[in-house]
């Protein structure tokens, strides 16, 4: 997380996609929307084998090539629709190809 800025401050409190499934007891996602402003390549980097999986179309805001490169990676194996439009990239239908493993450990 980035220190707040302009005299703001606060705490905010944090939760992993697993735990937001499980707390509200969703088998799975149909539409994951993520604007985390660079944080994309934490997410996707590793850890997102437990719930990529189980998500069927993302909306994403892609700040820059590495967070861009992060996401495809974790995608690797699987078929999805691809739209790209000026600020939001979506991969709709996204499903994991025969034989590939379930995301990026």
């Amino acid at each position: 997380m980035a220190p707040p800025s302009g005299g703001e401050g606060g705490d905010v409190r944090a939760v992993t996609i697993p735990q937001l499934m499980s707390g509200h007891g969703f088998g799975e996602i149909d539409l994951l929307k993520i604007d985390i402003e660079r944080s994309e390549i934490a997410l996707f980097s590793g850890g997102c084998g437990e719930w990529l999986p189980r998500v069927r179309n993302i909306l994403i805001e892609l700040h820059d090539g590495e967070c861009r490169e992060a996401f495809f990676r974790a995608l690797a194996g699987c078929r999805y629709r691809l739209e790209e439009g000026k600020a939001v990239t979506a991969c709709r239908d996204i499903r994991r190809e025969e034989g590939s493993p379930p995301g990026r450990a």
